[in-house]
C-alpha cells in the first residue's frame, strides 16, 4: 500500500510522527517493532518523518521525504531520543532545511550513557539531495554504519557531530558540498572512508 502525508501546524507539522510514551525523569518507553514503507511525506512544516524513543525498527523502501523548509528543524527524516537497532534504507530525502536524514539518539535523562545504550543503526542505500546542511546528520548516534549513500549538494554530505565511537562512514558517494563531503567534528573514534 502507498500512501502520502502533508502535515499542518495543527497535528505539529510532521508527516508522520511515532513516539514513545514519557516516562520517569522524561525517559521515553520504546515503540519497537515496526517498519515504515512506502510512503511520500513533502512540503511538512516539520519532518517528513519523525521517530522518538523507537527500537528494532525500520524506515525503507523509496520513501520520499522532501522539501521541510523549517529553519529550526526541517529534516527529510529524523531518528531522536533513545532509539536504537534501526535501518534507515533505500529512501529518497531531497530539499530539506537542515537535512535528509538526522539522527539525535541520546540519553534523555542526561546520564550519559549513550555509548552503552542508543544508536546501533545504520543508514544505507538511501539518496539525499539539495538539502540546504547535510544529506546525513548526526548529532548523537555511537555504533552507527552510515553507507553506500548517494549525497550531493549542502554544506556537507555526511556530518557526525559528537559520539562517534564504534561508527563506521563507508563507500558513499557524495558530491557538489560545498564545505566537506565527510566532517567529523566533536570528539572522533569511528571511522571514515569515502
Amino acid at each position: 500500500m502507498r500512501s502520502s502525508a502533508v502535515a499542518e501546524d495543527s497535528v505539529d507539522g510532521h508527516g508522520i510522527l511515532i513516539q514513545g510514551e514519557p516516562g520517569f525523569s522524561g525517559v521515553f518507553s520504546n515503540v519497537t517493532n515496526f517498519s515504515i514503507r512506502g510512503n511520500t511525506c513533502e512540503g511538512n512544516g516539520r519532518t517528513g518523518i519523525s521517530i522518538i524513543a523507537g527500537s528494532n525498527f525500520s524506515v525503507c523502501d523509496n520513501d520520499t521525504f522532501g522539501h521541510v523548509l523549517n529553519t529550526s528543524i526541517g529534516a527529510g527524516i529524523i531518528i531522536s531520543a533513545c532509539s536504537r537497532d534501526f535501518i534507515v534504507s533505500g529512501n529518497r530525502c531531497n530539499d530539506n532545511y537542515d537535512a535528509g536524514v538526522l539522527i539525535d539518539t541520546h540519553d534523555e535523562n542526561g546520564s550519559d550513557l549513550t555509548v552503552i545504550n542508543y544508536g546501533h543503526g545504520s543508514v544505507v542505500g538511501n539518496t539525499c539531495t539539495n538539502n540546504v546542511r547535510a544529506g546525513v546528520k548526526v548529532n548523537f548516534a555511537p555504533h552507527l554504519v552510515i553507507g553506500d549513500n548517494i549525497i550531493s549538494g549542502g554544506l556537507w554530505g555526511v556530518f557526525y557531530w559528537r559520539y562517534t565511537q564504534f561508527s563506521t562512514i563507508r563507500d558513499n558517494q557524495i558530491e557538489g558540498c560545498t564545505e566537506n563531503g565527510i566532517r567529523l567534528a566533536g570528539d572522533a573514534g569511528g571511522a571514515a572512508s569515502q
